[in-house]
């Protein structure tokens, strides 16, 4: 799983978008609602999914928000 190497900025909605999956790693394990970290299974399917729709849609990719919910 790869992201293309590009010249775009670091604000691109993919960039946006794998840092909030990446922070949920950084989250707290659990809290009053419930789980806050992906396990790791998830955490890898969910990236390799936003990978594999940015290879498909290309600059057309939008911002998308991360939760274990």
């Amino acid at each position: 799983m790869t992201v293309r190497a590009s010249a775009k900025p670091s604000s691109s909605n993919i960039t946006v978008t794998l840092k909030r999956l990446v922070a949920l790693l950084e989250e707290d394990e659990m809290d009053e609602y419930g789980i806050l970290q992906p396990g790791q299974s998830a955490f890898k399917l969910a990236m390799r999914l936003v990978v594999d729709a940015y290879e498909a849609m290309g600059d057309r990719f939008p911002k998308a928000s991360a939760s274990t919910d």
